[in-house]
């Protein structure tokens, strides 16, 4: 929901290539097809980086090369010929170079072919040197039989921005996690468990640097039991890294011209040898334990999910669980889905653009990057057209605020800002408003408004999701093999494993009471539109927010009162609104007949004290401060700890705040990581800051007992 007065966005996956590409005719044979890209060139049909001086793929026939090398010596047919089709089966493949993306075309195409409706292909890639949507739709031209993969691909390509990025095919059971950063800092900040490795990247003769000590170090910390490589380099130095890190090698016919090319498994010998983690239940204070995923204390499959609450956060979790094959049920104790905070009529899923790198930053940027290929997927598969309670046609940001105006000319000074924002004049601005705005402002393309109750309905649009309304959960008891029974207001209810995402409540629970949320009251204002106010296309930022008429009426706001607790709709927080809206546009409210409010509503934002949302397993609070209180206490740093216990498939996404469409889909691929396992879609500090035992940790560590601050 959107209460906050910061700048907001979201952009629509199917609008990614008018955003950030141009087309096909524009490309110049022997030019960069974008002057950000000045890396690039294309020679005939085949892209040649100009920092490697060397070719992306094979010119004889990219897409062979790819099967040849990664897939046919990873041995992945006859893998997946093997893999259970089951609910939690997973195959994870670890990429060093993503260049063009033809390698995970490759295996995306392959893995179609097993038809699985419930195992999970992960493909986690690292790249330095993004491309962009239209770089890689001609890259993979001359390839028909990948084109509608290829499609699919480049409409959801996320920008080229440093950081995490996560994208899921959901049709296909395909997870993608792009890592833009180096090879060997983007791994070694990963914890995940990969099956088989595609090393790829420019010859080592030609790109020293990605083939180093240090990569191959992380590319067996990362590696699952029996990991295989294939490479396309017999390069003396490579096979003598794999080799150290506990890889045997074997050297193969390489592809076309190529005269060697090598493969191998990690022996058990050599696996993991330098990763405490892997070895030992003490670790230092250095490896955070209190936050570390803690292996199963049972091999019970998760097969059925209960999550306690409808509103975005229990929506987004259903889905994203749903998707990966389980069968969930979603109990609201409401008489419909979206009655909190998540029923206004308006939301917008936005982010705080920021030069700072803060985990908190981090997350809620890689949060709405997640959210541009992931909102309109929604929207299609539960067949709601754009108009009808959403559209993502850009936003409109005005400065009104001297301290955000800093903030965000510095974020767009930065180099990959453009592809996130554009700066306006006030001239522009009014053009795109349709009425006059005396100050400058920012275009965020593909940006848009939408209906909070919408996004539920279609994030809950799946056939392994059912709802319960008028259904409240009371208490939750663990059973003996890692299941729970809830107790709920029409009986009891099994399950596997439980979601708790239901806001303010969710601390009511005794497994979860620890949790400090923090309630802040927020009123929105309608206003009526007319003919004139009408025919506003696009939704403004401002200090406040306004947007598009929308069943006849435009919404803005939202006041912040934190120390209130009233729930009655007041004409003084109208008039506050209509009073921020004035001060920003008072072109918009001039051409209205009436600037009265013809309605609103209060709601509660649901907050945690550092303002990141609570994601992750429940920790059991007298087993934390039992392993950790006198070591942590003490100050004793040095000493070993054990991991931290919490119970087992219980989970948390709660405290989104007033960004809850955006934090709570990402949110979402954050709960599947915990309870299914693969590759997380942030870095391992992210992960930690929005784990629900922070502020237990916190509080350890100044020697007080209190569960939370």
């Amino acid at each position: 929901m959107l209460f906050e007065s910061l700048p907001t966005q979201s952009v629509s996956c199917t609008r990614l290539n008018t955003i950030f590409s141009s087309p096909l005719s524009a490309l110049i044979m022997t030019e960069p097809s974008d002057p950000k890209i000045d890396f690039l060139q294309w020679q005939e049909d085949t892209p040649y980086s100009l920092r490697s001086q060397d070719i992306y793929y094979s010119r004889q026939n990219g897409l062979a090369e790819s099967r040849h090398v990664f897939l046919d010596h990873n041995q992945l047919a006859a893998r997946w010929a093997a893999l259970k089709d089951e609910p939690g089966v997973q195959f994870t493949i670890g990429e060093t170079g993503f260049g063009t993306g033809l390698n995970f075309l490759a295996a995306w195409h392959l893995w179609n072919q097993f038809g699985f409706k419930c195992a999970y292909l992960n493909y986690v890639s690292a790249e330095k040197n993004p491309l962009t949507p239209d770089v890689l739709a001609r890259a993979h031209r001359a390839f028909s039989e990948i084109g509608a993969l290829s499609e699919q691909l480049c409409q959801i390509l996320p920008p080229p921005y440093p950081g995490f990025h996560r994208r899921v095919f959901a049709n296909e059971r395909v997870c993608l996690t792009l890592l833009h950063d180096d090879a060997a800092s983007a791994f070694s900040t990963l914890s995940t468990k990969v099956d088989a490795w595609f090393l790829d990247g420019f010859a080592p003769s030609r790109n020293p640097e990605l083939w180093s000590v240090p990569l191959f170090r992380a590319v067996a910390d990362c590696s699952a039991p029996n990991a295989t490589f294939a490479t396309f380099t017999s390069a003396s130095q490579v096979r003598q890294l794999l080799q150290d890190v506990g890889f045997n090698v074997a050297k193969h016919k390489g592809y076309a011209h190529k005269r060697e090319m090598c493969s191998g498994t990690l022996t058990l010998a050599g696996q993991n040898t330098e990763n405490p983690s892997a070895n030992k239940t003490g670790l230092p204070v250095s490896a955070a334990p209190w936050f570390i995923k803690r292996a199963p204390d049972c091999d019970t499959p998760i097969r059925n999910v209960t999550v306690i609450g409808a509103g975005l956060a229990g929506s987004a979790a259903a889905s994203a669980l749903a998707l990966r094959g389980l069968n969930v049920t979603v109990l609201e104790a409401e008489q419909d889905i979206a009655s909190a905070t998540s029923g206004n009529p308006i939301g917008l899923s936005f982010v705080r653009l920021s030069t700072h790198t803060s985990a908190q930053n981090r997350y809620y940027l890689q949060a709405y990057l997640y959210a541009l290929g992931a909102l309109t997927g929604v929207f299609a598969r539960a067949g709601i057209a754009e108009g009808d309670g959403w559209r993502l046609n850009g936003i409109l940001r005005v400065f009104d605020d001297a301290d955000e105006k800093r903030e965000l000319e510095a974020f767009m000074a930065t180099p990959q800002a453009s592809y996130l924002v554009q700066a306006l004049s006030a001239e522009q601005l009014s053009e795109r408003a349709g009425f006059p705005i005396a100050l400058p402002g920012a275009w965020q393309p593909g940006s848009g408004w939408m209906n909070p109750a919408t996004v539920c309905r279609a994030l809950l649009a799946h056939p392994n999701i059912r709802v319960h309304k008028a259904t409240a959960a009371h208490c939750l008891a663990a059973t003996d093999v890692g299941g729970w029974t809830l107790t709920t207001s029409q009986g009891l209810i099994s399950a596997d494993a439980v979601v708790i995402a239901n806001g303010h409540s969710a601390s009511e629970f005794q497994q979860t009471a620890h949790l400090d949320l923090r309630r802040v009251r927020g009123q929105v204002t309608k206003l009526a539109a007319t003919p004139a106010s009408s025919k506003l296309q696009h939704a403004i930022n401002y200090r406040g927010y306004l947007t598009p008429a929308w069943q006849g009426t435009h919404t803005i706001g939202a006041t912040y009162h934190p120390k209130r607790a009233d729930t009655e709709v007041c004409s003084a927080d109208h008039e506050e609104n209509i009073a921020h809206l004035n001060s920003a546009l008072p072109g918009f409210l001039a051409q209205n007949e009436s600037q009265a409010a013809c309605g609103g509503r209060v709601a509660f934002r649901c907050g945690s004290p550092d303002y990141l949302p609570y994601v992750g397993p429940a920790p059991i609070v007298a087993r934390y401060i039992a392993d950790y209180q006198d070591g942590l206490g003490k100050g004793q740093l040095k000493r070993l700890y054990p991991i931290g216990t919490c119970y087992p498939n219980l989970y948390i996404s709660a405290a989104h705040g007033s960004r809850g469409i955006t934090s709570s889909l990402f949110a979402a691929e954050i709960i599947a990581y915990w309870m299914l396992g693969g590759p997380p879609p942030v870095d391992t500090e992210t992960l930690h800051a929005l784990h629900p035992a922070r502020f237990l940790i916190r509080n350890l560590r100044r020697r007080s007992t209190t569960p939370a601050e």
